[in-house]
């Protein structure tokens, strides 16, 4: 189902979109699942979700078409990293543990107002709420996994709140970690921008030419954010270092989807090893010859994210 190429624009961009990776009757199972468990209609949204962000549904009565969802997605990110690679599902399933189903509610904002973000918030998985809390007992737990999947399980239309990623971040965000420990980002672990005098090269020892790091602000205020759409059973694979975060929703409907990750056979051993080097937990992704192609950096006046 993966072909070369397809490869090819998962190594530029940091992701790929794919569509017939699961049997339809099975997505709108798991959708009528989540509509149950929300206090709404497919066809009437109350207006008190309005404004409510972001969250997550826990409680769902049926979990086979979700368990189901996460064995098909896997098969396909073993084709795109090859066999033995990913740590296969195991049962029992569980949700959160095994997967996320998150709800972005519509926002509350003046469309005016929030056409101009675009996007709530950005970060970089592996770094909870609780990785900067000295009171909390995961402080400073960074939490590896290889391969990130977003499966929309409704369908999700421009400005619908989709799942939106910083595409070629993945490259810099490799780069800064050659020199930088995993500790060292700052607030949803986020690396600094990119000095001004510096820029995204070609090089292919030297990716980065760059006079620096720019501590002072955060390397999402420079780069474009796209917002990945499409109908119900849309599939996105993920770089674990490419920046994403939420499309702000300006639609009257939440936005529904589930989240799952699948992680290198030697788990947690590997990360330090691989967080400065892309390819190195990716099986055959390392051999495919791809570079980034176009500089993700807006040269202009940024994108800035947040309120």
């Amino acid at each position: 189902m993966i072909d070369i190429e397809q490869k090819r624009e998962f190594k530029r961009k940091g992701f790929l979109v794919l569509d017939d990776v699961i049997d339809q009757s099975v997505v709108e199972e798991a959708r009528s699942e989540v509509w149950n468990a929300l206090p709404c209609s497919p066809s009437e949204a109350p207006e008190e979700l309005e404004g409510e962000g972001y969250s997550f549904i826990n409680d769902i009565d049926n979990v086979t078409p979700f368990a189901e969802i996460r064995k098909s997605v896997f098969e396909v990110a073993e084709e795109l990293v090859g066999e033995d690679v990913l740590t296969p599902p195991e049962e029992p399933f569980e949700i959160p543990a095994d997967l996320q189903i998150p709800v972005n509610n519509p926002s509350s904002l003046p469309y005016k107002n929030a056409v101009a973000r675009r996007i709530t918030s950005s970060h970089l998985d592996g770094y909870g709420m609780a990785f900067r809390d000295p009171s909390h007992e995961a402080q400073g737990t960074y939490r590896y996994y290889t391969l990130g999947a977003g499966i929309y399980i409704d369908d999700v239309k421009t400005g619908g709140g989709g799942f939106t990623v910083f595409p070629g971040s993945h490259w810099v965000v490799s780069e800064y970690f050659k020199t930088h420990s995993l500790e060292s980002p700052g607030w949803k672990g986020i690396p600094p921008a990119i000095d001004d005098s510096g820029s995204v090269g070609q090089s292919k020892d030297n990716l980065l030419k760059t006079g620096g790091w720019d501590y002072r602000r955060r390397l999402d205020e420079q780069l474009i954010p796209h917002e990945i759409t499409g109908p119900a059973g849309t599939v996105t694979l993920w770089h674990m270092k490419i920046l994403h975060g939420n499309g702000v929703n300006h639609r009257p409907m939440p936005r529904i989807a589930a989240f799952t990750r699948y992680t290198h056979e030697e788990g947690d051993s590997i990360k330090r090893d691989v967080a400065g080097k892309p390819w190195a937990d990716m099986g055959e992704l390392a051999d495919i010859e791809a570079k980034l192609e176009e500089n993700p950096v807006y040269q202009e006046s940024g994108f800035q994210t947040g309120t």
